[in-house]
């Protein structure tokens, strides 16, 4: 019946290539392919240390099983654990629908897990604003406060700062930004922002001019990492099966995704209806909407902190 992961390749490879498309008919995205790619690789990776080969008729539970022995062995965090065996439920999926292979899979995808991630204040981002930059980092930083007060995924970012009056409009005297976001590009109206329009107007219509979202994002913890906003924050993950907790600086979590969320979060905080930010965010759900920004717990405990309760001293009494 052949090799599996041999099929595997094949297959990306027709993806690259537009002869295999998805069931809509869209085609698959180089962002998609690179990571089944991945994925595929870490499967190799396993194939070679324990059998060195994998047939199709050799796919079932077992294999499964082992290949996810083998991530907990390499100490992998959790959730890269759970995206190596929903990559390979991907391709066993596919050839079971093709008759190619017996077994189909478990049903539901891997679970994934909250792990640290970080929102900035927004007396955080005005220390980053303040600061006296090289013109480089300063323009990596104006994209990222724009990019929390819009909440826009770094690709949709990139793509909407290239022509930025393309996508604004005007209605009733105020600014919007008129956006398609995501996979599906499902299309977003955002106000436009003091802060956005300001920066805006200090670039020009294009601000964004060819740099990569690597670049983006280490130039973003360096300035991060100079600031006054660094600190030292607790990293929760399950490690090789194993909770652990680290400390790490602030920096070394800020990165392009911290934008998003810090948009939500301060949206959220200042009290804009999380259905209302759920609708530039993408979001589907309200649990899927908190998992993702993660300050319920924040909302709650600003509002009992004014609680008589917290305010109870009794240190007085030691000079008696």
């Amino acid at each position: 019946m052949g090799c599996f992961i041999d099929r595997c390749e094949k297959v990306m490879d027709d993806m690259e290539l537009g002869i295999v498309k998805k069931k809509d008919g869209d085609l698959y995205s180089t962002l998609t392919i690179r990571s089944m790619r991945s994925n595929i690789r870490a499967v190799r990776s396993f194939v070679t240390a324990t059998r060195g080969q994998l047939r199709m008729e050799d796919v079932n539970k077992g294999l499964v099983g082992d290949f996810h022995q083998f991530l907990l062995d390499k100490d992998l965090a959790k959730n890269t654990i759970s995206g190596r065996l929903d990559g390979l439920r991907f391709w066993i999926k596919r050839f079971c629908g093709e008759k190619l292979i017996n077994y189909c899979g478990e049903p539901g995808k891997h679970p994934m897990e909250i792990t640290t991630a970080i929102a900035l204040s927004i007396e955080e981002l005005k220390s980053l604003y303040d600061l006296s930059l090289p013109p480089g980092q300063r323009k990596v930083l104006d994209i990222f406060i724009c990019q929390c007060f819009l909440g826009l995924r770094v690709g949709d970012m990139f793509k909407f700062l290239k022509n930025i009056e393309a996508r604004q409009r005007t209605m009733d005297g105020r600014v919007f930004f008129e956006i398609l976001t995501g996979k599906k590009r499902t299309s977003v109206i955002i106000p436009a922002s003091t802060m956005v329009m300001h920066i805006f107007k200090k670039y020009g219509n294009s601000l964004q001019n060819g740099f990569s979202e690597s670049h983006y994002n280490t130039t973003l913890k360096k300035i991060v990492e100079k600031s006054v906003v660094e600190r030292e924050v607790a990293f929760f993950r399950t490690q090789g099966g194993v909770p652990t907790e680290k400390i790490v600086k602030l920096s070394s979590l800020t990165s392009s995704h911290t934008a998003r969320r810090t948009f939500a979060t301060n949206g959220y905080l200042s009290g804009i209806s999380p259905f209302d930010l759920m609708k530039i965010t993408g979001h589907k759900s309200l649990n899927s909407f908190f998992r993702y920004m993660r300050c319920d717990n924040i909302a709650v405990a600003l509002k009992i902190s004014t609680h008589h309760f917290f305010k109870i001293d009794f240190s007085d009494s030691e000079a008696n």
